[in-house]
Formats: structure tokens, sequence, C-alpha cells
């Protein structure tokens, strides 16, 4: 779990957002897909909105990324929503590219598609 804090005068800070990620593990799995060896998940990445467009996405992402390769992952994956566009247009211009797997999250009986972006994580 990575935090980004907003700097406020007087040294105060403000908690504006926060990155979660790990080995992938099932819940990064496509249906069907049995295993990632070598492979990081994104399970949450998230800036309040009020303080989005400051850069703390792109530093969160940026320094799980600098942990993954300290692990020795060699990739990374993430799920995002097909209707959001913000999400994908974000880890696009970060290198991240869809790799073909899709699945639906039941929420409250509604099946909500979801596509995977991947990244390498070399060099």
């Amino acid at each position: 779990m990575l935090l980004a804090v907003e700097q406020a005068e007087q040294g105060q800070g403000y908690l504006v957002g926060f990155a979660a990620s790990g080995p992938a593990d099932d819940a990064a799995l496509a249906p069907g897909e049995s295993g990632l060896d070598g492979t990081a998940a994104v399970t949450d990445l998230l800036v309040e909105p009020r303080w989005g467009r400051r850069g703390h996405g792109s530093r969160l992402l940026a320094a799980c990324v600098a942990h993954w390769r300290d692990d020795g992952f060699s990739t990374a994956v993430a799920w995002a929503f097909e209707e959001d566009p913000a999400t994908r247009k974000f880890l696009a211009s970060a290198g991240w590219e869809p790799d073909g797997a899709r699945r639906a999250l039941d929420v409250n009986d509604l099946l909500v598609p979801q596509l995977r972006l991947h990244a390498s994580l070399a060099g």
C-alpha cells in the first residue's frame, strides 16, 4: 500500500490517494486462466477527484513500478471498467495496453464489463 499526500503550509499534509498492489493472485486472472507467474497486480489505485491532475496518480504508479522491479516482477496487470475511459487513458499514457482478457463483475445483479491492461516492467 502506497499513499499520496498533498503537502500544505506549516508542514500539514492531506491524504489524497493510495495504490494497493501485490503479486497477481486469482483476482487478477481472466476467466479460464490458470496463473500469472512473475506478475504484479494493481488491486486499487485512487486519487480523490478534487486532488486530481496534480501528478499524484502518476507518482503512485511510478512508485509501484519501482517496488515491483525491486521485487523481481517482470509484468504488471490492472483491471479497468470498460465504461471508465479516464482510468484506461491514464494507464495507456503510462505505457499500459489491453492484453485481450475480459471479465464481468456482478454488482447488485448487474454484470459490469472490465478489460485487463498490462505493462512490461523491463528497463
